[in-house]
């Protein structure tokens, strides 16, 4: 004896699941209809539905698979230096550009002429091992097997531990500045 069994469905469902039926029934393809009787075809004679299960399986698992696809959108690395200030970065034919990601506080200064300043940082890495920072002027940047850095030359250091510089493509000046 057959038994059927009810499989419920999202709203909305129908008009996929009856285009999927007249598709397989179009391929000689059997498919149960909605009491459960077994279709026939690649599937053969499944009692109670199964074959609708099977079908409703592969198709969810198909689907899960297409939104993963179209979820895996590139998304920019954050950079964190060693100071907290997470930067974004993009390349270009000159270097490497970190930008802030909020405004960063620096103290400026000596004595009375201290002043805090506090603004998106852009932090640029030249190919040929310059750095320049608005807040601290120039310096030279390296990397290493600890990560990357600059040191400028008023003395401020912005260090980005364990971490890696990497654009897509890959530009001709990576593995310079080797510290």
């Amino acid at each position: 004896m057959m038994r059927s069994v009810a499989v419920p469905l999202p709203p909305g469902s129908g008009f996929f699941l009856a285009a999927v039926g007249a598709g397989m029934a179009a391929h000689g393809w059997g498919m149960p209809d909605y009491a459960g009787r077994p279709g026939l075809g690649i599937l053969g004679t499944v009692p109670g539905g199964t074959a609708m299960r099977i079908i409703l399986t592969v198709v969810a698992i198909a689907l899960g698979f297409l939104s993963t696809a179209l979820r895996a959108q590139p998304v920019d690395q954050v950079y964190v230096s060693s100071g907290g200030h997470e930067y974004a970065l993009t390349c270009n034919a000159d270097g490497y550009v970190l930008t802030s990601l909020a405004p960063v506080s620096r103290v400026r200064g000596r004595g009375t002429d201290t002043e805090v300043t506090k603004r998106t940082e852009v932090l640029y890495l030249g190919q040929s091992c310059d750095s320049l920072l608005d807040e601290a002027g120039t310096g030279s940047w390296g990397w290493g097997n600890g990560g990357f850095g600059a040191e400028f030359d008023t003395g401020l250091r912005v260090m980005f531990p364990r971490q890696e510089l990497v654009c897509a493509p890959e530009r001709s000046y990576v593995g310079n500045c080797r510290w």
